[in-house]
Protein backbone atom coordinates (compact mmCIF):
# COMPACT_ATOMS: atom_id res chain seq x y z
CA UNK A 1 0.00 0.00 0.00
CA UNK A 2 1.46 3.79 -0.69
CA UNK A 3 -0.18 7.01 -0.22
CA UNK A 4 0.45 10.00 -2.35
CA UNK A 5 -0.22 13.48 -1.96
CA UNK A 6 -1.34 15.02 -5.18
CA UNK A 7 -1.98 18.75 -5.58
CA UNK A 8 -4.31 19.06 -8.51
CA UNK A 9 -6.72 16.48 -9.74
CA UNK A 10 -6.31 17.77 -13.48
CA UNK A 11 -3.35 15.25 -13.17
CA UNK A 12 -4.66 12.21 -11.84
CA UNK A 13 -5.29 10.52 -15.07
CA UNK A 14 -1.71 10.98 -16.01
CA UNK A 15 -0.25 9.93 -12.89
CA UNK A 16 -2.09 6.86 -12.03
CA UNK A 17 -1.83 5.44 -15.30
CA UNK A 18 2.26 5.62 -14.71
CA UNK A 19 1.95 4.72 -11.57
CA UNK A 20 0.00 1.50 -12.75
CA UNK A 21 2.60 0.51 -15.36
CA UNK A 22 5.48 0.96 -13.00
CA UNK A 23 3.21 -1.46 -10.59
CA UNK A 24 3.10 -4.20 -13.48
CA UNK A 25 6.80 -4.26 -13.68
CA UNK A 26 7.95 -3.86 -10.37
CA UNK A 27 5.46 -4.40 -7.89
CA UNK A 28 4.53 -1.26 -5.26
CA UNK A 29 6.90 0.83 -4.20
CA UNK A 30 8.39 1.77 -1.08
CA UNK A 31 5.92 4.32 1.31
CA UNK A 32 6.67 6.37 3.96
CA UNK A 33 3.26 5.66 5.72
CA UNK A 34 2.79 2.35 4.79
CA UNK A 35 5.21 0.16 5.86
CA UNK A 36 4.16 -3.90 5.89
CA UNK A 37 0.82 -4.69 3.81
CA UNK A 38 2.10 -5.73 0.07
CA UNK A 39 -1.35 -6.68 -1.26
CA UNK A 40 -3.08 -2.92 -1.00
CA UNK A 41 -2.33 0.52 -2.03
CA UNK A 42 -4.46 3.83 -0.90
CA UNK A 43 -3.50 7.08 -2.42
CA UNK A 44 -4.78 9.96 -1.12
CA UNK A 45 -6.08 13.78 -2.53
CA UNK A 46 -8.21 15.93 -0.71
CA UNK A 47 -11.29 14.86 -2.76
CA UNK A 48 -10.79 11.38 -2.67
CA UNK A 49 -9.25 8.34 -1.97
CA UNK A 50 -8.04 6.00 -4.95
CA UNK A 51 -7.78 2.32 -3.11
CA UNK A 52 -5.85 -0.41 -5.49
CA UNK A 53 -6.04 -4.13 -4.33
CA UNK A 54 -3.13 -6.03 -5.42
CA UNK A 55 -2.98 -9.44 -7.14
CA UNK A 56 -0.77 -11.45 -4.47
CA UNK A 57 0.38 -13.62 -7.12
CA UNK A 58 1.03 -11.42 -10.00
CA UNK A 59 1.70 -8.28 -7.87
CA UNK A 60 -0.01 -6.23 -9.96
CA UNK A 61 -3.05 -4.03 -9.14
CA UNK A 62 -6.09 -6.17 -9.60
CA UNK A 63 -8.68 -3.82 -8.54
CA UNK A 64 -8.89 0.00 -9.00
CA UNK A 65 -11.87 2.22 -6.72
CA UNK A 66 -12.13 5.76 -5.91
CA UNK A 67 -13.56 6.39 -3.10
CA UNK A 68 -16.02 9.57 -2.87
CA UNK A 69 -17.75 11.57 -0.14
CA UNK A 70 -19.28 13.61 -3.10
CA UNK A 71 -21.40 12.08 -6.38
CA UNK A 72 -20.09 14.98 -8.43
CA UNK A 73 -16.36 14.45 -7.74
CA UNK A 74 -14.69 13.30 -10.58
CA UNK A 75 -13.07 9.87 -10.55
CA UNK A 76 -10.14 8.68 -12.47
CA UNK A 77 -10.98 6.73 -15.66
CA UNK A 78 -11.18 2.86 -14.76
CA UNK A 79 -12.06 3.00 -11.16
CA UNK A 80 -15.20 1.65 -9.83
CA UNK A 81 -17.05 4.54 -7.29
CA UNK A 82 -17.56 3.63 -3.87
CA UNK A 83 -19.21 6.25 -1.94
CA UNK A 84 -17.76 6.75 1.64
CA UNK A 85 -18.59 6.38 4.74
CA UNK A 86 -19.88 3.15 3.56
CA UNK A 87 -24.01 2.66 4.62
CA UNK A 88 -23.30 -0.93 4.82
CA UNK A 89 -20.85 -4.27 4.05
CA UNK A 90 -21.84 -8.06 3.78
CA UNK A 91 -18.54 -8.54 5.75
CA UNK A 92 -17.61 -12.68 4.69
CA UNK A 93 -14.69 -13.26 7.31
CA UNK A 94 -13.73 -13.01 10.63
CA UNK A 95 -11.19 -10.68 10.62
CA UNK A 96 -13.21 -8.11 8.64
CA UNK A 97 -15.21 -8.24 11.81
CA UNK A 98 -12.81 -7.81 13.79
CA UNK A 99 -10.89 -4.33 12.23
CA UNK A 100 -14.33 -3.15 12.18
CA UNK A 101 -15.31 -3.87 15.75
CA UNK A 102 -12.09 -2.08 17.23
CA UNK A 103 -13.34 0.94 14.78
CA UNK A 104 -16.51 0.95 16.17
CA UNK A 105 -18.47 0.26 13.09
CA UNK A 106 -20.14 -3.00 14.14
CA UNK A 107 -23.07 -0.66 12.70
CA UNK A 108 -22.36 -1.12 9.09
CA UNK A 109 -22.32 -4.33 8.85
CA UNK A 110 -25.50 -6.09 6.98
CA UNK A 111 -24.24 -9.44 6.19
CA UNK A 112 -21.89 -12.21 7.46
CA UNK A 113 -21.43 -15.58 6.22
CA UNK A 114 -22.37 -17.69 9.25
CA UNK A 115 -23.36 -16.74 12.90
CA UNK A 116 -21.56 -19.70 14.44
CA UNK A 117 -17.61 -18.24 13.23
CA UNK A 118 -18.80 -15.14 15.14
CA UNK A 119 -17.64 -13.97 18.43
CA UNK A 120 -18.43 -10.30 18.47
CA UNK A 121 -21.88 -9.83 20.73
CA UNK A 122 -23.06 -6.79 18.87
CA UNK A 123 -22.71 -8.68 15.57
CA UNK A 124 -24.57 -11.59 17.17
CA UNK A 125 -27.14 -9.05 18.75
CA UNK A 126 -27.82 -8.08 14.57
CA UNK A 127 -28.15 -11.39 13.26
CA UNK A 128 -30.64 -12.20 16.25
CA UNK A 129 -32.86 -9.28 15.73
CA UNK A 130 -32.70 -9.74 12.37
CA UNK A 131 -30.34 -6.56 11.36
CA UNK A 132 -27.78 -9.25 9.84
CA UNK A 133 -28.43 -11.46 7.45
CA UNK A 134 -26.61 -14.87 6.99
CA UNK A 135 -25.05 -15.04 3.33
CA UNK A 136 -23.00 -17.70 3.16
CA UNK A 137 -19.32 -18.49 2.17
CA UNK A 138 -17.83 -17.16 -0.71
CA UNK A 139 -18.05 -20.56 -2.85
CA UNK A 140 -21.74 -21.41 -1.98
CA UNK A 141 -23.07 -17.21 -1.35
CA UNK A 142 -26.82 -17.01 -1.02
CA UNK A 143 -27.27 -14.53 -3.91
CA UNK A 144 -30.89 -13.61 -3.49
CA UNK A 145 -30.42 -13.09 0.30
CA UNK A 146 -27.61 -10.62 -0.65
CA UNK A 147 -29.55 -9.19 -3.17
CA UNK A 148 -32.09 -8.80 -0.98
CA UNK A 149 -29.95 -6.55 1.89
CA UNK A 150 -27.82 -4.65 -0.99
CA UNK A 151 -24.94 -4.27 1.14
CA UNK A 152 -22.79 -1.14 -0.45
CA UNK A 153 -19.77 -3.84 -0.71
CA UNK A 154 -19.40 -6.84 -0.52
CA UNK A 155 -15.79 -7.73 0.98
CA UNK A 156 -14.38 -11.22 0.35
CA UNK A 157 -11.20 -13.29 0.49
CA UNK A 158 -10.78 -13.81 -2.97
CA UNK A 159 -9.73 -17.98 -2.34
CA UNK A 160 -11.65 -18.28 -5.83
CA UNK A 161 -10.69 -15.14 -7.66
CA UNK A 162 -13.51 -13.41 -8.93
CA UNK A 163 -16.39 -13.29 -6.54
CA UNK A 164 -19.26 -15.66 -7.45
CA UNK A 165 -22.04 -13.15 -9.93
CA UNK A 166 -19.86 -10.43 -9.49
CA UNK A 167 -20.75 -8.65 -12.67
CA UNK A 168 -24.54 -9.03 -11.81
CA UNK A 169 -24.26 -8.01 -8.13
CA UNK A 170 -21.84 -4.57 -9.96
CA UNK A 171 -25.02 -4.10 -11.69
CA UNK A 172 -27.29 -3.41 -9.25
CA UNK A 173 -24.55 -1.11 -7.39
CA UNK A 174 -22.99 -3.50 -5.21
CA UNK A 175 -19.21 -3.93 -5.19
CA UNK A 176 -17.31 -6.21 -4.77
CA UNK A 177 -13.70 -5.66 -2.98
CA UNK A 178 -11.44 -8.55 -2.22
CA UNK A 179 -9.60 -8.70 0.98
CA UNK A 180 -5.76 -10.35 1.15
CA UNK A 181 -4.79 -9.81 4.47
CA UNK A 182 -4.73 -13.77 4.72
CA UNK A 183 -1.97 -13.61 1.89
CA UNK A 184 0.03 -10.91 3.44
CA UNK A 185 3.64 -12.50 5.12
CA UNK A 186 4.06 -10.16 8.00
CA UNK A 187 1.85 -10.28 11.23
CA UNK A 188 1.88 -6.27 10.91
CA UNK A 189 0.80 -6.24 7.00
CA UNK A 190 -1.79 -8.40 7.94
CA UNK A 191 -2.53 -6.05 10.12
CA UNK A 192 -2.73 -3.01 8.17
CA UNK A 193 -5.34 -3.97 6.21
CA UNK A 194 -7.72 -1.91 8.95
CA UNK A 195 -6.38 0.35 6.68
CA UNK A 196 -8.58 -0.53 3.91
CA UNK A 197 -11.84 -0.89 6.60
CA UNK A 198 -10.63 2.75 7.69
CA UNK A 199 -10.85 4.14 4.48
CA UNK A 200 -14.12 2.53 3.59
CA UNK A 201 -15.77 3.81 6.65
CA UNK A 202 -14.53 7.22 6.65
CA UNK A 203 -12.49 6.30 9.34
CA UNK A 204 -9.04 6.29 7.94
CA UNK A 205 -7.20 8.83 10.13
CA UNK A 206 -8.52 6.39 13.31
CA UNK A 207 -7.14 3.32 11.58
CA UNK A 208 -3.36 4.75 10.88
CA UNK A 209 -3.69 6.05 15.21
CA UNK A 210 -4.70 2.10 15.91
CA UNK A 211 -2.24 1.03 13.70
CA UNK A 212 0.76 3.18 15.00
CA UNK A 213 -0.06 2.05 18.26
CA UNK A 214 -0.09 -1.16 17.71
CA UNK A 215 2.88 -0.99 15.55
CA UNK A 216 4.43 0.27 18.99
CA UNK A 217 3.46 -2.34 20.92
CA UNK A 218 4.52 -5.34 18.85
CA UNK A 219 7.79 -3.69 18.20
CA UNK A 220 8.50 -3.00 21.98
CA UNK A 221 7.36 -7.10 22.80
CA UNK A 222 9.66 -8.00 19.94
CA UNK A 223 12.69 -6.31 21.35
CA UNK A 224 11.70 -7.69 25.07
CA UNK A 225 11.34 -11.31 23.47
CA UNK A 226 15.39 -11.27 21.72
CA UNK A 227 16.37 -10.60 25.42
CA UNK A 228 15.19 -14.00 26.45
CA UNK A 229 18.32 -16.27 27.23
CA UNK A 230 16.91 -19.71 25.12
CA UNK A 231 15.29 -19.65 21.84
CA UNK A 232 12.75 -22.58 22.39
CA UNK A 233 12.37 -25.04 19.64
CA UNK A 234 8.30 -25.14 18.40
CA UNK A 235 6.48 -26.82 15.87
CA UNK A 236 3.19 -26.27 14.93
CA UNK A 237 -0.32 -27.66 13.49
CA UNK A 238 -2.26 -30.87 13.44
CA UNK A 239 -2.92 -33.86 11.03
CA UNK A 240 -5.93 -33.91 8.94
CA UNK A 241 -7.30 -37.44 7.25
CA UNK A 242 -2.98 -38.62 6.82
CA UNK A 243 -2.00 -35.02 5.96
CA UNK A 244 0.21 -33.19 9.29
CA UNK A 245 -0.84 -29.26 7.88
CA UNK A 246 1.59 -26.76 9.43
CA UNK A 247 2.54 -23.38 8.72
CA UNK A 248 5.24 -22.55 5.84
CA UNK A 249 8.48 -20.64 6.52
CA UNK A 250 7.44 -17.36 4.67
CA UNK A 251 4.01 -17.36 6.25
CA UNK A 252 2.82 -15.03 8.39
CA UNK A 253 2.56 -17.17 11.32
CA UNK A 254 6.56 -18.20 11.01
CA UNK A 255 7.22 -14.18 11.14
CA UNK A 256 5.36 -14.22 14.80
CA UNK A 257 7.24 -17.24 15.75
CA UNK A 258 10.43 -15.77 14.72
CA UNK A 259 9.82 -12.53 16.41
CA UNK A 260 8.97 -14.04 19.60
CA UNK A 261 12.55 -15.94 19.75
CA UNK A 262 11.19 -19.24 18.90
CA UNK A 263 12.98 -21.25 16.69
CA UNK A 264 10.49 -22.84 14.36
CA UNK A 265 12.13 -26.16 12.49
CA UNK A 266 10.08 -25.32 9.45
CA UNK A 267 11.50 -21.58 9.34
CA UNK A 268 13.40 -21.93 6.24
CA UNK A 269 10.53 -23.78 3.87
CA UNK A 270 9.00 -21.98 0.90
CA UNK A 271 5.68 -21.03 0.94
CA UNK A 272 3.42 -18.35 2.73
CA UNK A 273 0.57 -20.76 2.98
CA UNK A 274 0.07 -24.07 4.85
CA UNK A 275 3.24 -27.02 4.49
CA UNK A 276 1.54 -30.54 4.22
CA UNK A 277 3.62 -33.28 5.50
CA UNK A 278 3.20 -37.10 6.41
CA UNK A 279 2.77 -37.94 10.29
CA UNK A 280 5.98 -39.59 10.21
CA UNK A 281 8.01 -37.04 8.98
CA UNK A 282 6.26 -34.63 11.60
CA UNK A 283 7.12 -37.25 14.48
CA UNK A 284 10.73 -37.94 12.84
CA UNK A 285 11.56 -34.06 13.10
CA UNK A 286 10.21 -33.09 16.26
CA UNK A 287 10.04 -36.07 18.72
CA UNK A 288 12.19 -34.02 21.30
CA UNK A 289 10.90 -30.59 20.04
CA UNK A 290 10.09 -28.55 23.12
CA UNK A 291 7.25 -27.08 22.66
CA UNK A 292 4.13 -27.98 20.28
CA UNK A 293 1.67 -25.63 19.13
CA UNK A 294 -1.67 -24.96 17.73
CA UNK A 295 -2.92 -28.30 17.26
CA UNK A 296 -7.04 -27.22 16.75
CA UNK A 297 -8.06 -29.16 19.57
CA UNK A 298 -9.10 -27.79 23.11
CA UNK A 299 -7.78 -30.74 25.07
CA UNK A 300 -5.09 -32.56 24.85
CA UNK A 301 -6.91 -35.87 25.89
CA UNK A 302 -9.33 -35.45 22.64
CA UNK A 303 -6.18 -35.19 20.62
CA UNK A 304 -4.89 -38.35 22.25
CA UNK A 305 -8.24 -40.28 21.67
CA UNK A 306 -8.05 -39.38 17.86
CA UNK A 307 -4.23 -40.91 17.91
CA UNK A 308 -2.52 -42.10 20.46
CA UNK A 309 1.08 -41.78 19.16
CA UNK A 310 0.41 -37.95 19.37
CA UNK A 311 2.19 -39.48 23.14
CA UNK A 312 5.42 -39.76 21.43
CA UNK A 313 6.18 -36.37 21.19
CA UNK A 314 8.09 -34.63 24.48
CA UNK A 315 5.91 -31.84 24.22
CA UNK A 316 2.67 -33.49 24.97
CA UNK A 317 4.56 -35.96 27.61
CA UNK A 318 5.68 -33.01 29.68
CA UNK A 319 2.15 -31.03 29.18
CA UNK A 320 4.23 -28.23 26.88
CA UNK A 321 1.12 -27.80 24.35
CA UNK A 322 -0.72 -24.90 24.02
CA UNK A 323 -3.40 -23.29 21.26
CA UNK A 324 -6.20 -20.41 21.54
CA UNK A 325 -9.02 -23.07 20.82
CA UNK A 326 -10.24 -22.53 24.36
CA UNK A 327 -12.01 -19.95 22.12
CA UNK A 328 -11.67 -20.51 18.54
CA UNK A 329 -14.04 -17.38 17.53
CA UNK A 330 -12.74 -14.90 19.33
CA UNK A 331 -8.75 -15.81 18.02
CA UNK A 332 -9.60 -15.89 14.30
CA UNK A 333 -11.95 -12.57 14.46
CA UNK A 334 -8.96 -10.40 16.83
CA UNK A 335 -5.88 -12.15 16.26
CA UNK A 336 -5.59 -10.43 12.67
CA UNK A 337 -5.55 -7.07 14.45
CA UNK A 338 -4.42 -7.62 17.23
CA UNK A 339 -1.27 -9.71 16.57
CA UNK A 340 0.67 -7.78 19.72
CA UNK A 341 -0.98 -9.81 22.00
CA UNK A 342 -1.02 -13.23 20.30
CA UNK A 343 3.28 -12.20 20.79
CA UNK A 344 2.19 -11.40 24.55
CA UNK A 345 1.30 -14.64 25.03
CA UNK A 346 4.15 -16.64 23.33
CA UNK A 347 6.42 -14.62 25.31
CA UNK A 348 4.70 -15.25 28.10
CA UNK A 349 4.62 -19.06 27.85
CA UNK A 350 7.26 -19.69 25.96
CA UNK A 351 10.14 -17.23 27.39
CA UNK A 352 9.64 -18.09 31.42
CA UNK A 353 12.79 -15.62 32.06
CA UNK A 354 11.40 -12.99 30.59
CA UNK A 355 8.98 -10.74 33.26
CA UNK A 356 6.31 -10.14 31.14
CA UNK A 357 2.85 -8.98 33.67
CA UNK A 358 0.37 -9.39 31.03
CA UNK A 359 -2.66 -11.36 31.16
CA UNK A 360 -3.31 -14.13 28.18
CA UNK A 361 -5.36 -13.38 25.60
CA UNK A 362 -5.60 -15.66 23.35
CA UNK A 363 -3.73 -18.80 24.56
CA UNK A 364 -3.93 -21.58 27.14
CA UNK A 365 -1.89 -25.13 27.75
CA UNK A 366 -4.38 -27.43 26.87
CA UNK A 367 -2.65 -30.02 29.08
CA UNK A 368 -4.03 -28.69 31.99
Amino acid sequence: MRIFYFFQIVFFSIIIAGCNENLKQNGPHENDEIQFAKHVQIEKSDSLLLLHILDPEKNTIEKKYALTRKLETTIPKGYSRIMIPIKSIAALSSTQIGMLSVLNQEKVINGIADKNYVWNSKVLSGVKKGQIDEVGFEGMIALEKLIKIKPSIVMYSGFGKEFPHQKQLEQIGIQCVPNYDWKEMNPLGKAEWIKVLGALTDQLEESENYFNQLVKEYDSLKRLAQKSRISPTVFSGNITGDIWYTPAGESFTAQLFKDANLEYVYKKTKGTGSLALSFEKILSENTKTTYWLNPEHPSIQEILEMNPKMNFFDAVKNKNVYCYSNNMNYYWEMSAIQPQHVLSDLIQLLHPDVKLQKKLYFYKNICQ
